[in-house]
């Protein structure tokens, strides 16, 4: 018990998770869960409406990434009750349009559209949230985020219409209410331009895919739920899935004492689960779909999941732009949304006699590549740091960056004279990496990797790769000092 005590998280930290966790409901109720007004649902249109609200989604995401500098030196925060009140605003139009019966496609398309641009702005201001968590309370946070956003989409299908509609307009509100009040322990840092983050963490596009098609996937899965359950009930699959991802990543965690849940590994991980289920999904009816369903969307909510805790590490490891980071992490999951809604129309419209069977297929291919082609642990999108003998001694709880890190290895690489290849895998073995490891991530053989790893050893006159760790954190505490050193004397 004293150990359950000890481990609940504190107010603030709860207060946080239950306001990001709503903030998550809130996107997947407004684009899958009927939560706006639709008239195309039934018709060949069915989805026009939703993908005009995710483009908008997206063009908005786009400005972000584009003008993060502007609107970080701004405040992202003036956004939070300006978008709360336009996301309210659309719930409370939306209804009045379905009851008046004025309703049309351009109108629905309308409300859509400034619902997806006020969800943005809304995320947005969340994600400085998702930046500050400490490592100690960061799974807690988004276990608890996750499971008031799938409760949420449970709840949901169950209301009334009036109550549902009192809940939709009061959540955005509480959300922001809960913000405020956890907002108030973040402490604003040294602002980081756009273009340092970009350099700091050198993401790689090829990660960014490993993102879309699980968006993709996720998209036009839900959007061909909604053909059967044209009403919030759209809405019960993912939400136990979501819960399904929470539950499974308890026990995850548990298992591995506590370890990361990686976008990296959980990806390779569920792979062939989701493809056993894709494929079986078109041959089965009933029970047994809603339960092959409901399976999918647990594995894909893991996904979800790996995803935005990868996010939060990149923040605590790299010296990044909240804004910049998000919107940049953002983009592709969004990107690959609005393709899965397409994806679901053609197939609806091209193919109705094998839609099942197509979806299933083109889905399957599309993990598949991004399997094939993700560089796994070479870039910090899905797999954002790797344990090192360097952790063990206490030396990551100095952290200032992983910025500062690459600096030092750079420094550290051009004071020897170290070839471009030997420049690669001397920063690997500062992060810890295996001969093994390394191989896999850069496409050579292990016993190219020893070669260049001896001749590294023997420019830096060391032994062991801890010699080798040792030295970068001297040279890192070295540009720590000689940066924090003026501000000391001012």
């Amino acid at each position: 018990m004293n150990d359950f005590v000890r481990r609940w998280p504190s107010s603030d930290v709860l207060l946080g998770a239950i306001g990001y966790g709503m903030a998550i409901a809130l996107f997947y109720i407004v684009f899958f869960g009927d939560a706006l007004v639709d008239i195309a649902y039934g018709s060949s249109l069915s989805g026009v409406p939703v993908l005009a609200g995710l483009s908008a989604l997206l063009i908005c995401t786009v400005l972000l990434l584009r003008y993060s500098d502007k609107l970080s030196q701004i405040g992202t925060r003036k956004l939070l009750f300006p978008s709360a009140l336009v996301l309210a605003s659309a719930f409370g139009v939306s209804a009045f349009m379905e009851q008046a019966g004025i309703a049309s496609i351009a109108l629905s398309c309308i409300v859509w559209a400034v619902a997806g641009v006020a969800l943005a702005l809304f995320l947005t201001v969340w994600s400085e949230y998702v930046a500050n968590r400490e490592k100690e309370t960061l799974l807690a946070s988004f276990i608890i985020a996750f499971a008031v956003a799938g409760a949420g989409m449970v709840a949901v299908s169950f209301l009334e219409p009036t109550a549902r509609l009192v809940a939709l307009i009061a959540a955005p509100l509480l959300s922001a209410v809960f913000f405020v009040t956890m907002s108030q322990g973040i402490e604003s840092g040294r602002f980081v331009t756009r273009r340092e983050s970009s350099e700091n963490m050198h993401l790689d596009w090829r990660s960014s895919l490993s993102y879309s098609i699980t968006g993709v996937v996720i998209g036009s899965l839900i959007q061909s739920i909604g053909r059967s359950f044209p009403a919030s009930g759209a809405l019960l699959e993912p939400g136990w899935g979501v819960l399904g991802a929470v539950v499974v990543s308890m026990l995850v965690i548990r298992a591995k004492s506590g370890s990361w849940i990686l976008l990296g590994p959980v990806e390779r991980i569920t792979f062939p689960l989701l493809v056993a289920l894709l494929l079986t999904l078109p041959f089965v009816s009933g029970p047994a779909a809603v339960g092959c369903v409901v399976v999918l969307m647990t594995v894909l909510f893991m996904r979800d999941l790996a995803r935005i805790v990868n996010r939060s590490i990149l923040a605590i490891e790299f010296e990044a732009q909240s804004c910049h980071l998000y919107s940049r992490t953002a983009l592709p999951f969004y990107l690959g949304l609005s393709v899965g809604v397409v994806l679901d129309l053609i197939f609806a419209l091209a193919v109705p006699s094998f839609y099942a069977i197509a979806s299933s297929l083109v889905l399957t291919v599309l993990l598949s590549v991004g399997i094939a082609v993700v560089p796994y642990g070479a870039d910090p999108l899905t797999m954002p740091f790797a344990p090192s003998p360097a952790a063990d001694e206490g030396l990551s709880d100095d952290h200032i960056g992983q910025g500062l890190w690459r600096k030092a290895c750079e420094h550290v690489a051009e004071s020897v004279g170290l070839t471009p290849r030997e420049c690669e895998i001397f920063h690997l073995l500062s992060r810890g990496r295996s001969a093994t490891v390394i191989a896999r991530e850069l496409g050579i053989s292990v016993y190219t990797v020893k070669s260049h790893t001896y001749n590294v050893y023997r420019k830096l006159d060391i032994e062991a790769q801890q010699d080798l760790i040792d030295r970068v954190q001297d040279e890192r505490m070295q540009i720590k000092r000689e940066i924090e050193e003026p501000h000391v004397r001012l």
